[in-house]
């Protein structure tokens, strides 16, 4: 303001200037906003932006919001006001704290919360509150302002699992019981505020028909569901099928949980159908074998047969941006550029009930995804011996142990504590190693 000033006194002084008057613009001196979820990552507050900097004093700026709410109690609506043009709320100064309550509740859709803020030619800045479905304009009352960042403890730790499945709606609600159990399992193991994508691979070679058939496959992918909405920014997992060559499929969302496993064969069997359209391709497909005299796996009238580790390593890799692409995915591009270090690590469920046949390609590619960071916790299931699994803590030449292996026979006969606790044996002293070397924060 101080140079402003000079600069128009100077301009006012000088004999050379002509005296056409200076017209003085008020304007906003910072950005007005919110602390808010975001909508694209459910798990992550944003500071949302209602009043831009330098606008116009005055002004009156509106912004909609949505609010989950629940029948037969006072729904209430905290806000905290930002001033700063920073996204994260933590690098903003909260000004103001306000909760709106006599909010209506709406059977089959959130409400909608107009938030008015507003800028006078005094500096004195004023905020309203409308419920878009009454029409009404809430009251509220003033809370104390927290000094400091402390503030921001309680909007920067993670958002319940409850909260996170309201955001997929009612068909989520059959996630809750195993997302309890999963958290509980984490608490004990200090795993309870951990941050980080959840990937799933499933082995959809010939012999596991079976397991797809009778509901094992299904129930693995729940489970791991249940990890994804307690690590996981937007409580999805990133899922990925192998047999001779991989796929990456895409995100399943809380929301697509009930069918699953059906799912994952469609999207295969899509992407099969589209890339094997003579009959030497198909050959690729099942190891070189010819695919009509083999009784693999039946994803619609296309044979699968056989496994191999490397290509689903390494699709998990390009996934993350750790790999150039093998396979594109099903449902779109993964993410690209890994920098290091890495804001969030990525846990990575391997299933499989066989033995791979490509034992040299597929040390090479651990030890690769050694120097990323990506954890691969391999779950064998069967009565396979995995031979090459069981020498993955023997493996040299990495630069951190990158992968873990334990066995079930039969997954339906653990309980899911005691899946978890296999799941996770290994994972927090490899977050350790991980962020010793850098590759985490």
């Amino acid at each position: 303001m101080a140079h402003g000033v000079a600069l128009v006194a100077s301009d006012m002084g000088s004999p050379d200037e002509d005296n056409t008057p200076i017209e003085l613009i008020d304007v906003t001196p910072f950005s007005l906003g919110v602390c808010a979820i975001d909508e694209d990552h459910p798990a992550r507050y944003i500071n949302s932006i209602i009043i831009n900097k330098n606008s116009l004093v005055p002004c009156l700026e509106v912004n909609p919001y949505k609010l989950t709410t629940k029948p037969n109690q006072d729904n209430q609506l905290q806000i905290y006001m930002l001033q700063g043009e920073s996204r994260d709320p933590m690098e903003c100064l909260m000004i103001g704290k306000y909760s709106f309550n006599n909010i209506s509740h709406g059977a089959n859709s959130p409400a909608i919360i107009d938030i008015e803020y507003g800028y006078d030619h005094s500096g004195i800045i004023t905020i309203s509150a409308q419920d878009r479905s009454t029409g009404h304009v809430l009251p509220y009352i003033i809370e104390s302002v927290i000094e400091g960042r402390e503030w921001g403890l309680g909007v920067n730790s993670k958002i319940p699992v409850e909260q996170k499945l309201a955001n997929y709606g009612r068909d989520a609600q059959g996630l809750v019981p195993i997302a309890k159990k999963a958290e509980a399992a984490l608490k004990q193991m200090g795993l309870g505020e951990h941050v980080a994508a959840v990937a799933l691979v499933l082995d959809i070679s010939g012999s596991m028909n079976a397991m797809f058939e009778d509901g094992t496959v299904q129930k693995v992918i729940e489970r791991v569901m249940g990890l994804g909405l307690n690590f996981d920014d937007n409580g999805a997992i990133d899922i990925f099928a192998f047999a001779m060559d991989a796929f990456d499929l895409g995100e399943i969302t809380p929301d697509k949980f009930s069918n699953a496993a059906e799912g994952v064969k469609k999207s295969v069997h899509s992407k099969l159908t589209a890339q094997t359209n003579t009959e030497s391709e198909r050959h690729k497909w099942t190891g070189n074998i010819i695919w009509k005299e083999i009784p693999g796996i039946i994803w619609g009238d296309i044979d699968m047969w056989g496994t191999q580790y490397s290509p689903a390593i390494l699709n998990v890799m390009s996934h993350y941006g750790c790999q150039k692409g093998l396979v594109k995915g099903v449902f779109g591009a993964g993410f690209s550029g890994a920098k290091l270090p890495a804001e969030q690590p990525v846990y990575v469920l391997f299933v499989t009930d066989g033995e791979c046949v490509d034992y040299a390609e597929a040390e090479v590619a651990i030890k690769k995804a050694a120097r990323f960071p990506i954890f691969f916790q391999f779950f064998g299931i069967g009565e396979s011996s995995f031979a090459f699994l069981k020498k993955l803590d023997k493996m040299r030449g990495r630069l951190i142990d990158n992968a873990n292996f334990f066995e079930v026979k039969n997954p339906n006969r653990i309980s899911d504590n005691k899946l978890y606790k296999k799941m996770m044996a290994e994972y927090p002293d490899w977050l350790k190693l991980a962020k010793g070397k850098g590759l985490i924060l």
